[in-house]
């Protein structure tokens, strides 16, 4: 924890990940089947994320703006990624 009563995005995940008590990745350290997991979700988003700017790229040709929707689709991509990364964090 950073400061006083200031925590991380990564004190977040650990806090959320730690509710799941089937949840064995977290603070487990690196193995092949957590680090498979982790690669498989980070890919996930990160493909999600390329497909949102794949349309946010559509518009700006066709319309000349990116719509209210897509924006909005990028940052809920945008922090599904950042939360995966995280987990790879504190794993």
């Amino acid at each position: 924890m950073i400061g006083m009563g200031h925590k991380t995005r990564e004190d977040w995940v650990r806090e959320f990940h730690n509710l799941d008590k089937d949840n064995p990745r977290v603070g487990e350290g690196f193995t092949r089947e957590g680090l498979d997991f982790r690669c498989s979700l980070i890919a996930e988003e990160f493909e999600e994320l390329m497909d949102e700017f794949t349309k946010a790229w559509s518009e700006i040709d066709r319309k000349g703006f990116v719509t209210k929707d897509t924006k909005e689709n990028l940052m809920k991509e945008l922090c599904d990624l950042l939360f995966v990364l995280s987990g790879m964090a504190v794993q």
